[in-house]
């Protein structure tokens, strides 16, 4: 392969700011930006993803649940890290240890002395955090996940831009079963609920995360004393004692309200991962009624089961008008744009700086795979490095004219 090529690809767009549009960071992560003690703190103590990959490989509860110490926890993953090559996980922490470091040494038992020396070492002169680890991996924006009833937080992440994402749950109904939620009536909670997602968005926030109910029914749903019943006995009862179609109403109702507050105060949808193509239709044609259609954006991980959606309800939003757009590509699996409909996300939310690596480890097999493109079709360089911006940031450029 021709690697000065990869160079030239590489140099023309890892550059380019990496933003993310879903992120379930702990929020002490932004709100403390604390140096991290050592190598075993920056790889593990502040990563979900790394710990459920120990878990994986039989690492002892201690370690999963942190309560080892940062030695014990760096050497487990030295002695998983064999049995981990070729995993997501493995390979951003590769990445890290490269670009942050400059450490192509893998890891592995016989290395771990070596390498917790060495790395504390930096760690301490360079007094690392996570907006460090972030700006490395150029990483210019991120939406993070936030209880839509409590109040909006100071953040500390400098460089960055932080968008708040309130976060309704995977359906509904979620939120109901928080006594310190509860209302009077169904028209009550969602009063409050509006009050907080519209402080939210003079803080920053440009979308709403919701759950779809699995089933959508309307007969019932302009009979407002039904509903608060239904809502009065949800709050009280376990969901074992509720009827599925009392359900249904109750979750219909609520999303429906929810879409219509967001594409009245121009907030966009971001549809949970388990939402199913019939929801989204059913909530689409429901809306479509009443022309309260929300920019909505939904994850594809096959994209062929929604093609019928597209062809029904895509509209173009480069003129204003609202729509449903793909936060996967079929081309590109994942990589990282912003916001409203030109993000590329994976199929989960990002889960600490670790996992930011994905991204950015993607545009290196972009480039990788272009490359070998040019050299086989005799493809010159000023073309594909076009098409490796136009493939990674095109969205973001053209819908927003940068």
């Amino acid at each position: 392969m021709n690697t000065r090529l990869t160079q030239q690809l590489l140099d023309t767009f890892l550059p380019l700011p990496h933003l993310f549009f879903d992120t379930s960071f702990s929020l002490s992560i932004l709100t403390e930006n604390r140096p991290y003690r050592n190598i075993g703190d920056l790889l593990i103590g502040q990563a979900p993803s790394v710990r459920q990959a120990l878990r994986l490989c039989g690492a002892t509860d201690d370690i999963v649940e942190g309560t080892a110490s940062d030695y014990e926890c760096f050497s487990a993953l030295c002695i998983a890290a064999p049995m981990l090559t070729g995993h997501t996980v493995m390979q951003n922490i590769t990445t890290l240890l490269s670009l942050v470091f400059d450490i192509e040494t893998p890891l592995s038992p016989y290395a771990c002395d070596t390498l917790w020396e060495t790395l504390n070492a930096e760690i301490e002169e360079r007094n690392l955090r996570p907006s460090d680890i972030a700006a490395l991996l150029s990483v210019e924006s991120l939406c993070y996940r936030v209880n839509p009833f409590e109040a909006p937080l100071t953040l500390s992440f400098p460089d960055i831009d932080l968008y708040p994402l309130p976060d309704l749950g995977d359906t509904p109904t979620a939120w109901l079963t928080s006594p310190s939620h509860h209302a009077e009536s169904l028209d009550q909670f969602l009063e409050t609920l509006f009050r907080q997602l519209a402080q939210y968005a003079e803080h920053g926030a440009v979308s709403v995360r919701l759950g779809l109910p699995s089933h959508f029914t309307y007969r019932r749903n302009s009979k407002r004393k039904e509903l608060d019943e239904t809502y009065r006995f949800y709050c009280s009862h376990p969901s074992s004692e509720f009827t599925s179609e009392a359900l249904y109403e109750l979750e219909t109702a609520i999303a429906v309200s929810v879409a219509a507050f967001c594409q009245k105060n121009g907030l966009s949808l971001l549809l949970a991962p388990a939402c199913r193509v019939e929801e989204v239709i059913a909530l689409y044609r429901y809306l479509s009624l009443n022309r309260s259609i929300p920019e909505t954006l939904v994850y594809l991980n096959d994209p062929t089961p929604w093609q019928p959606f597209f062809a029904q309800f895509t509209f173009r939003t480069e003129y204003g008008l609202p729509g449903l757009l793909p936060l996967s590509d079929p081309i590109i699996p994942y990589a990282a744009m912003f916001p409203l409909g030109a993000a590329l996300l994976p199929d989960h939310a990002i889960t600490d700086p670790i996992a930011l690596a994905s991204g950015y480890r993607k545009r290196k097999s972009i480039a990788q795979a272009l490359a070998a493109l040019g050299e086989a079709y005799s493809v010159d360089e000023e073309t594909l490095c076009s098409l490796a911006e136009d493939i990674v940031y095109g969205n973001i450029k053209n819908r927003f004219g940068i």
